[in-house]
């Protein structure tokens, strides 16, 4: 029984839903710390410019077991997501340690320093040297430096405000020429 193949946009996919998911992670967070406060938000409620406004439906304070089980359902929500998250980006970065992408066994994954992965050719199984963090001799800041979109913004407000003082003073330049003449 051949297992079908995983194909790169399958990967890209399911990142991009975990990417959703880590939104309502971070919304449970919320909802079950501002249960803990005076003025609950319901999940439902707008979100408003003033912080301090109680929810819109209640007149009175919500009971403290009203407030106790919100939190427990909201933490019980952040638990569940936070664990399905974990398990699912674990998963991803199984699979790219399969491929050779990244080095199996580091638990120090935030570093660039110089580590080993295998190439995938066998039982042999060569060993390739990953750099930069498994970029090779990519030169991120070679990229960063060629990118100057901040300059070019920049540059097009200076031109506008240069052009908007010489076309007024073009402009006061000619009402001063036409009322010589007349």
């Amino acid at each position: 029984m051949a297992l079908d193949p995983i194909f790169p946009s399958d990967r890209i996919h399911e990142l991009s839903v975990i990417n959703a998911d880590i939104a309502s992670l971070i919304e449970s967070a919320g909802l079950a710390l501002t249960a803990l406060t005076n003025k609950p938000l319901s999940q439902d409620q707008p979100n408003t410019d003033n912080s301090d406004t109680p929810m819109a439906n209640s007149h009175a304070p919500l009971s403290l077991s009203t407030r106790q089980e919100a939190f427990t359902t909201h933490t019980e929500a952040y638990y569940t997501s936070l664990q399905s998250i974990t398990a699912r980006l674990r998963r991803q970065a199984y699979a790219l340690e399969e491929a050779g992408i990244l080095s199996a066994g580091s638990e120090e994954s935030g570093a660039l320093g110089v580590r080993y992965a295998p190439t995938g050719k066998g039982a042999g199984q060569e060993v390739e040297r990953l750099e930069n963090g498994g970029l090779g001799r990519f030169d991120i800041g070679w990229l960063n430096g060629r990118g100057n979109k901040v300059g070019e913004v920049k540059e097009r407000e200076l031109v506008a405000e240069v052009r908007e003082l010489v076309e007024g003073v073009l402009e006061r330049k000619l009402e001063g020429d036409g009322e010589g003449k007349g």
